[in-house]
């Protein structure tokens, strides 16, 4: 975890800065690195201590929210021109990164904005999984925090992997000062991550989007078997877009995409 003076660190917001205001262009790790005049292996071992995800995956979530952001306000612009908005030569590249990590494609995306029902069909609902399924194992955890108002909303993913990235594998919501939660690690024996993001409100509306983060947290583990987690809550610096903030209009429109928790 980030501290206060880590946060803080201009060369990292002076990059992030950038990747905002250019992420219909190419941004490479090269330039910039060249920008905030540090080298290129500094650069990205400091971006990384400082946000927890490489540059390349902070450029990632921030075309991701800006096309999030342009599907929901522009209705007139096509899939097509959206993606070389935010830095997608191919159409086919970016609707494929745009489904694995939101959970459903820019037209599903635009469609829920507009307040029409969707019909993913069996591919978009992924099984539930039950407990005790061979090769899988649990995971039961606390978040660890501050008391958080009581109309917060934090969602809590599990993630194949040793980065939070994508659609987790199970989530679970909870509200306002609700902190145990259950999921359940596909395979067992290989590294997973737990990532938590506590909203200050879910969204009313889909149009309305979420509440600004209040906190997050993370931990990876490589246990087999049932594990038992504590997950610091720590206060988000307003420079970093965590993934999971890509599930709460889903979930508000009650869209199974995701793999629910385990109740218990």
């Amino acid at each position: 975890m980030s501290t206060a003076t880590d946060q803080q660190d201009p060369a990292v917001l002076e990059a992030i800065a950038f990747m905002r205001l250019n992420c219909d262009g190419d941004v490479t790790l090269d330039r910039l690195a060249e920008h905030v005049s540090y080298s290129k292996f500094y650069f990205l071992r400091r971006f990384k201590t400082v946000t927890g995800m490489t540059p390349g995956q902070c450029l990632t979530a921030i075309r991701i929210a800006t096309s999030k952001q342009l599907l929901a306000t522009d209705p007139s612009m096509s899939i097509t021109d959206l993606s070389l908005a935010v830095g997608y030569s191919s159409m086919g590249a970016f609707c494929t990164r745009f489904r694995t990590t939101v959970g459903v494609t820019p037209k599903e995306y635009r469609a829920l904005h507009r307040g029409e029902d969707l019909d993913l069909g069996p591919a978009g609902r992924p099984a539930r999984p039950g407990p005790g399924r061979t090769g899988a194992s649990l995971v039961r955890g606390s978040l660890v925090r501050a008391d958080v108002p009581a109309d917060a909303v934090t969602y809590v993913g599990l993630f194949k992997g040793s980065d939070p990235f994508g659609v987790p594998a199970s989530c679970a919501v909870l509200s306002g000062a609700e902190s145990a939660f259950t999921l359940e690690a596909p395979v067992a024996g290989r590294a997973w991550t737990v990532q938590a993001v506590t909203l200050a409100s879910g969204p009313g509306a889909p149009a309305a989007g979420p509440g600004p983060v209040l906190a997050l947290g993370a931990v990876t583990h490589h246990d087999r078997g049932a594990v038992d987690v504590e997950l610091p809550m720590a206060a988000a610096p307003a420079h970093v877009i965590p993934p999971l903030t890509a599930l709460p209009e889903l979930h508000a429109r009650g869209l199974p995409v995701l793999r629910p928790a385990l109740v218990g």
